[in-house]
Parts: structure tokens; sequence; C-alpha cells
């Protein structure tokens, strides 16, 4: 890794010229699709739509925070986390009504002789662009992932990667219901397209139940940290790590215990050590609560004082 990119803070701005490619890549494709939409409706097409559109108004909200985050590292407000959060909430919950709309409308009036719309061959160049598209944000994304090493940066390149997987499947299945026309086919794709919907807005209703019910652990970030922690701090106990998400990012909680002889600039110095470790491990991590406690020995029982020694008294 380059020297200039060393701070996290460094890397996040560094990051934010991929993070908007993608999101201009991600908006082109939303601006062809409903364009085509426009001329020729169909269900195959509306679902890869709906796809497109939740994915980008998401990776929009993502790109606010990560630019918030790299103009003030660490000390924006807690309340913008919350923020992402519900506003994330909102769009998966009118993305699951509008289109859910749409689909359960499809099913109940299907027919076995009927297609829900028309279908062409070209087309499918209309859906096969768009996987050219986050092809390219999957390419341009790893690539900034190898010089930065930013985690954000590979959750942003791997979903691009089953975006383009999922523009696969728009592209077979427009063809082949173009050169079929069975409806039954066309009900198979949709079906299929619907699981990446649902995948990507399961995934923040998932989240953002686990925040409000208090369930939202990272058990991975905390083995992690625990794993760094020991390793890193030696004679230091740790006695507990706990990792929680909120949004896109990540709040990390540490209790060691020291010696009852530790000094406060000692204290001090272990604490600004530990977060820096605990953020070598993730980048994401908004904020570290580290609680330091003494060293507790454990009590000796208290011995019976003994019969003072002396000469035995003469039997009578």
């Amino acid at each position: 890794m380059p020297m200039k990119y060393k701070s996290v803070s460094s890397r996040l701005r560094a990051s934010l010229g991929g993070f908007k490619i993608s999101l201009c890549l991600s908006l082109t494709g939303v601006v062809l699709e409903a364009i085509a939409l426009l001329f020729i409706y169909n269900m195959v097409l509306l679902t890869d739509f709906a796809h497109w559109l939740i994915d980008t108004t998401l990776e929009l909200l993502f790109l606010a925070s990560i630019s918030h985050a790299s103009r003030s590292y660490r000390r924006f407000p807690l309340s913008t986390l919350i923020l992402e959060s519900v506003l994330a909430t909102i769009v998966a919950l009118a993305m699951i009504g509008v289109y859910g709309h749409f689909f359960v409308s499809y099913f109940v009036s299907y027919g076995a002789q009927e297609l829900s719309g028309s279908y062409h061959p070209l087309l499918a160049s209309v859906t096969a662009l768009g996987g050219v598209l986050t092809a390219i944000a999957a390419i341009v994304q790893r690539r900034r992932y190898s010089e930065l090493r930013l985690e954000a940066i590979k959750v942003d390149y791997v979903h691009a990667a089953i975006d383009t997987l999922a523009a696969i499947v728009a592209t077979m299945g427009v063809l082949v219901v173009s050169y079929t026309g069975n409806p039954s086919h066309e009900a198979f794709f949709i079906a299929i397209l619907m699981f990446f919907v649902v995948h990507g807005v399961v995934e923040v209703l998932r989240d953002t139940f686990k925040t409000m019910s208090g369930r939202n652990v990272e058990p991975e970030l905390k083995l992690k940290v625990f794993e760094k922690l020991v390793k890193s701090l030696g004679a230091i106990s740790v006695r507990a790590v706990d990792a929680r998400r909120i949004g896109s990012f990540y709040i990390v909680s540490i209790h060691v215990a020291v010696g009852p002889k530790t000094t406060v600039e000692e204290a001090y110095k272990l604490r600004n050590q530990i977060i820096d470790l605990v953020r070598e491990v993730n980048d994401l991590v908004y904020h570290v609560d580290v609680y330091i406690s003494p060293f507790k020995r454990p009590k000796r029982e208290r011995r019976r004082p003994r019969a003072p020694l002396g000469p035995r008294p003469s039997p009578p």
C-alpha cells in the first residue's frame, strides 16, 4: 500500500472516486431500463428494473455516509448512522410495497397461455448492457480494493459481481421468452430474478430488525478483534469484546484488565493503542469504547489462629 494511503481517513477519501464511478454506472443502468419500459413492458424487465433501482438507491445512501465519514473521520455524529439505517429501511419497504403489488398481481392473474407483456430479442441488449455496466463497476472496485484494502470497497465489488449475475439471468430470460413465447418460461425467470430483489430488501430489513432488537452483534468481527488484541497486547488481559453494527458502520466495546499500579498516563496510552488495533481489523469501525479495570486478586482464605505453643498440662 502506498505511504500516502497509510491512514484510514486518507484511504476513505481516496475510495470516493471508485464509489462515484459505481454509482454513475448504476444510475445509467436504471435510466436505460426505465426508458426501455416506456416502450416495451414485461415483468422480466420490470423485475430487473426493480433490482437496479433498490441497489442504486442503497448505494447512493452508502456513498453519502462514506463521503461524510471521509471528511470528518470518527467525528460525525451517531445520528448520521441512524439516519442512514432509517432511510435504507424506508427505501426497502417502499420497494416491497410498489414492486410487491406488481409481482402479486402477476401471479394471481397468471394464465398459462398469456405473457405479461411484449418481448423482442433486441430487448436483451438493454439487460446485457446493464450486465456490462455492473461488471465494469466490479472490476474498478476490485482494483481499488487491491490498492486501498478497505472493507467497504470489498462489499461493493462483491455486490456488483452478484448484480452482473442477475443481469445475465435477465438477458437469458428475455431471449428465451422472446423465442419461445412460453408463459411458464417467463414465470420461471421472474421467480429467479425475484430472489435478487428480495435478497437486497431482506438484508436491509434484517439489519434494521437486529438493531432495534439489540441483536446486531457481529460475532466474526468480535473474534477477529479479540485475536488481534490477545496477540498484540501480551500481558494485558482481554476480559470482553463486543461488536455491533449500525447502518454501514460498527461500534466496538473492549474490556481489559491491567495491573493495580498502572498510572493514568499508561492507561491513556493503552486506550489509544487498543483503538488503533481495532481499526486495523476493520476500517468501518465508527467508535471504540475501552473499559480498563485493575486485576482482581483472588481472596485468600483466612487461616485459623494457632494455639500458643507451651508446655502441655500434665494429666491429673
